[in-house]
């Protein structure tokens, strides 16, 4: 039975959540976690003793819509850190540290924002609500809001790691591989899950093997 590292507790059912990179177990309520965050809304959690720049807990996401994608492209920026937060006319505001490269010289360092324009920096401003035990933030992430970022290398990502992400899913959610998954290298000689990259995209192909 595992022991949740904060209550050092035992308890059975689906109310415990695992942390991606040390691999140890937590209830969802002593991370101040609800289920349907955890099972539907959490792709990647990492604990407070692994979280850092590189280890943001990951949250679903929805694709921009054309109307916000052609607004973002005009308008955004990007999030450094959140440093601050406050309540005004019974909305939460975060005082928001931008990337001194955003490519917009116009903007200042940090400047006070509402909750609903960091539908880009999800990620951030969750790490941020955990870190100051507030409320976590119930806006919905957007991907795809930048129409330049589909040729920026910096938004790509290892193939590996999309296959290392796509075990540790498989693993959380306790499947077990019957089918081994790797990145395809031209010829699929085994059975096996394949992921491919062509252009700018990621295609996943199942192959198995057909007797006769």
């Amino acid at each position: 039975m595992n022991i949740c590292i904060i209550c050092e507790r035992e308890q059975g059912g689906r109310t415990w959540i695992s942390c991606d990179l040390c691999e140890r177990w937590f209830h969802i309520k002593c991370v101040g976690l609800k289920k349907k965050q955890a099972e539907e809304e959490i792709i990647n959690y990492f604990c407070n003793a692994c979280k850092d720049d590189d280890h943001l807990t990951e949250w679903r996401k929805e694709e921009a819509d054309e109307e916000k994608k052609e607004l973002k492209a005009r308008e955004y920026y990007e999030v450094q850190d959140i440093v601050d937060h406050l309540i005004r006319d019974g909305k939460r505001e975060f005082l928001v540290e931008w990337k001194e490269d955003s490519g917009r010289s116009n903007i200042r360092t940090r400047t006070w924002e509402p909750e609903e324009h960091l539908d880009r920096a999800l990620d951030l401003l969750q790490r941020y609500c955990r870190d100051h035990g507030i409320a976590l933030s119930k806006i919905v992430g957007l991907v795809g809001a930048n129409l330049d970022e589909v040729t920026a290398r910096s938004n790509w990502v290892r193939m590996n790691t999309i296959v290392e992400k796509f075990e540790r899913m498989r693993d959380r959610k306790k499947v077990k591989p019957s089918i081994e998954a790797r990145e395809w290298s031209g010829l699929c000689e085994r059975d096996g899950i394949y992921f491919v990259a062509v252009d700018f995209y990621c295609f996943v192909s199942l192959c198995r093997e057909v007797d006769g």
